[in-house]
């Protein structure tokens, strides 16, 4: 069972917070359930730790342990119905509850329990395709969820796995996978996206651009070395910040310019293909 070459026969997502899985790969996972493949996505953390939305939209200033626990579980719930608008089953989801915006902390202090946490959820559904963050991504969680990512599949002998991009500039050679959605598959996806409704209310036409005519993922990183530096984590955050701060927001990966409907995205000559 291949779509775009990628063995989508059980596939698994991994989504440092609610809405990364359906930004990132809506499209995807319509395939994957369309062909008869099985879906699992991993949730690492509910996104608790989610202040100027819930600022913004509970109109209150402090924001209290008790009130995070009830956002993360609102997204919980954003989440899942996103999953069901695009047809997945109940039992597609899986929640670690690790925290968010602490990943890198986590990673910093050597402690494992996320990345025996991933193994587990690997192992357990034991996938022939993996979509992973990217080790380039602005984003501290993610940055950090990718190394993690990495290590639990270290030695899993897993043959196929790509990872995405949200927070920051794609490099274009990198694009391994072009994935093209149909109208139909397009309006989906961006219906659940609107599930997350939480996150609409500061974000919404920064989210909906990521319901494209195409979704590119990029070769995988396993081989890179590891990126564990206090400082270039912090300067990336900072640039992710003023990246949220001072535009529209960030940019969903592109190809080298957007195709027009029914072409194929045309990639740089050093790209290859899955």
């Amino acid at each position: 069972m291949q779509r775009q070459g990628l063995p989508v026969e059980r596939t698994l997502i991994i989504a440092p917070h609610p809405d990364d899985d359906v930004i990132a790969a809506g499209g995807l996972m319509q395939h994957v359930l369309s062909s008869g493949g099985k879906l699992t996505v991993v949730y690492v953390t509910d996104g608790e730790n989610n202040p100027w939305p819930q600022r913004a939209l509970e109109r209150r200033l402090i924001i209290r342990a008790e009130d995070r626990r009830r956002w993360g579980s609102m997204r919980r719930a954003e989440a899942l119905a996103a999953l069901a608008v695009l047809g997945a089953p109940d039992d597609a989801s899986r929640f670690l509850g690790f925290p968010d915006h602490r990943i890198a902390s986590l990673l910093f202090r050597g402690d494992r329990r996320l990345e025996h946490a991933l193994a587990t959820a690997i192992d357990d559904f034991d996938p022939t395709l993996v979509i992973m963050p990217s080790h380039y991504d602005l984003h501290p969680d993610h940055r950090a969820i990718a190394s993690f990512s990495r290590r639990a599949l270290g030695s899993s002998g897993l043959r196929e796995v790509r990872t995405y991009l949200l927070h920051g500039s794609s490099v274009r050679a990198r694009v391994q996978t072009v994935l093209q959605l149909s109208t139909s598959e397009r309006e989906r996806k961006e219906r659940a996206i609107l599930s997350h409704r939480s996150q609409l209310y500061l974000s919404r036409s920064r989210f909906l651009t990521y319901a494209r005519r195409f979704e590119t993922f990029c070769c995988e990183e396993l081989d890179l070395p590891e990126r564990r530096s206090r400082v270039r984590f912090f300067l990336a955050s900072l640039r992710h910040v003023a990246t949220v701060l001072s535009g529209p927001g960030d940019q969903p990966i592109r190809s080298p310019r957007e195709p027009e409907a029914g072409e194929t995205p045309a990639l740089d000559p050093a790209t290859r293909h899955a």
